[in-house]
């Protein structure tokens, strides 16, 4: 998600979720916007002009925007003239910590100071102002080289300036309902995943196949040569009939023979 400050006041951006470290794609340097970014501490700040972009990740993400902790922006407001230039000398975000850890320390105690103020009297009240008279200066001598600090110390110990401090002003992003100040982004639905078609079912294995014992080849039996019928020559031809037909004509004989030898002998 991208976002640009396009309002005339510092704003701080506050990621919840599954969102990224952010990276600056425009960004307006000064020494105010140094001290500011100390000040917001792991939300980020936009100055106007400044965008920034944050990458997302797969789960619920959102940013939203809010504004500057009105009391260190008064109080670092007025300590812009003592605050150093960006220049060789101050050119690093750390070295404008101690303005940021000042500032913090200064907006405790002028609030302390006005919770303190409820109900007292003057003299409870001139109380009130020594303990926050104290504890301003001793971050201020602490923290700023000396001739810093004696520069700061009166502007910082004017008690006209604490009131200012806690004075609530509204900014042009009190006006933006807070609904808008949200950029939301929702889970990244999971990628749907088809299964594959599951494999066709093999095939059942065919059974053994039972073995059918080859058939019985019976070897035809060859039949007998057949044996040629003697060939016979004239010669023997002629014999064999002329003994037929003698035998044929004896036969007869003997039949008349009988018949007339009988029949002769009965009528003599």
């Amino acid at each position: 998600m991208t976002v640009r400050n396009g309002l005339d006041v510092p704003v701080i951006v506050q990621r919840v979720g599954d969102v990224g470290v952010p990276v600056r794609v425009h960004e307006r340097g000064s020494s105010l916007a140094m001290v500011l970014r100390w000040l917001a501490g792991r939300d980020e700040l936009l100055m106007p002009g400044d965008v920034v972009r944050w990458p997302l990740g797969a789960a619920e993400g959102s940013l939203t925007v809010a504004d500057v902790d009105p009391v260190p922006a008064a109080i670092l407001h007025t300590l812009d003239a003592y605050v150093p230039p960006l220049d060789a000398e101050w050119g690093e975000e750390e070295d404008f910590q101690p303005f940021a850890t000042v500032v913090r320390e200064i907006a405790a105690a002028v609030t302390a100071r006005n919770d303190c103020l409820d109900g007292k009297n003057f003299l409870l009240v001139t109380a009130c102002d020594v303990v926050a008279t104290t504890a301003i200066s001793r971050t201020v001598v602490g923290h700023l080289p000396h001739r810093t600090a004696a520069g700061v110390l009166p502007a910082v110990l004017d008690g006209t300036h604490w009131v200012d401090w806690t004075t609530a002003r509204p900014t042009q992003l009190t006006a933006v309902p807070s609904s808008a100040r949200t950029l939301s982004q929702a889970a990244v639905p999971p990628p749907v995943v088809v299964p594959p078609p599951e494999p066709p079912a093999p095939a059942p294995a065919p059974a053994p196949a039972t073995a059918v014992p080859a058939p019985a080849v019976v070897a035809p039996v060859p039949s007998p040569p057949q044996v040629p019928a003697p060939v016979q020559s004239a010669r023997d031809w002629l014999a064999t009939a002329l003994a037929r037909l003698a035998a044929e004509q004896a036969n007869g004989n003997r039949n008349g023979k009988g018949n007339g030898d009988g029949n002769g002998r009965g009528h003599k």
